[in-house]
């Protein structure tokens, strides 16, 4: 009996491995391209993604290793990991472009808000030069600059 559902566990699970590997693959496929495409809206964050992506890749060889040495249900596990992180990959590419359309549109105009709020504060006889604000607000601004570049 309990051989039996041993071996029921693994024809089950080679036969979900197969049915999603096509799906999986084509996802990963997909990612791979937007990757390549829109490579400039990603940022800094890109050689993160394309570190993922790596990672990816190197999780389907290992699956395919698997399922070729005939481990379905350490397949069946590599799988869903891959699964998942290929779902998580693809959430990050769908929000880090609109995150940094907002960094670069929005913090420069708060910044100068400020700049100005501590210059009036000054202004009205506030001593705020011992937390060097002024010096913050430069590695912020240089900061944004950076990711404009990148």
């Amino acid at each position: 009996d309990l051989m039996v559902e041993d071996i029921d566990k693994l024809v089950s699970a080679e036969e979900k491995n197969r049915s999603e590997i096509a799906v999986i693959k084509e996802l990963y496929q997909t990612l791979s391209a937007e990757l390549l495409k829109k490579r400039g809206s990603f940022g800094e964050s890109i050689k993160a993604l394309d570190e993922e992506m790596s990672h990816a890749k190197q999780a389907l060889l290992a699956f395919a290793e698997s399922t070729q040495n005939g481990s379905y249900l350490q397949a069946r596990k590599q799988l869903l990991q891959i699964k998942d992180s290929l779902y998580i990959l693809n959430e990050k590419m769908e929000r880090i472009p609109h995150l940094l359309m907002q960094v670069r549109s929005t913090l420069p105009g708060e910044l100068s808000n400020l700049q100005l709020g501590i210059k009036e504060m000054e202004e009205d006889g506030y001593h705020l030069e011992t937390f060097s604000f002024g010096s913050k607000i430069s590695m912020q601004k240089e900061e944004i600059d950076q990711a404009y570049i990148a």
